[in-house]
């Protein structure tokens, strides 16, 4: 049997994770109109519970792709692959987040308790 490899580039993964992200926010989309306007057309209902699912199925198996290629190219010890995903993942959350909640303290309505 012969062994066929697969190559996917960097810009056809991150074309593809696109499409999944846009998938979700479909779903999501979706879900708010059957939910604002009870709507029971079955476009509307197969992309609230399909697209989501799928959407993110995609995106983990195109992170977890790009990951094991990445580790195939150069091997990081565990400190180094945790600084970076620090670096990448966590700094701009930490960032964003700094800067989103002084601005929703100025948003929310007064006695509200929704952070």
């Amino acid at each position: 049997m012969k062994d066929h490899l697969i190559y996917l580039s960097r810009t056809t993964c991150d074309a593809i994770k696109l499409i999944a992200a846009l998938f979700v926010l479909t779903a999501h989309m979706a879900t708010v109109t059957l939910g604002s306007y009870g709507s029971t057309h079955w476009l509307a209902y197969a992309t609230a519970t399909q697209n989501g699912y799928i959407g993110v199925a995609v995106f983990f198996f195109l992170s977890g792709f790009g990951l094991m290629e990445s580790e195939k190219r150069s091997h990081l010890t565990l400190a180094s692959f945790i600084s970076r995903r620090f670096a990448k993942v966590y700094v701009p959350v930490l960032l964003v987040t700094a800067i989103w909640l002084p601005i929703s303290q100025l948003i929310a309505p007064p006695h509200s308790n929704w952070l």
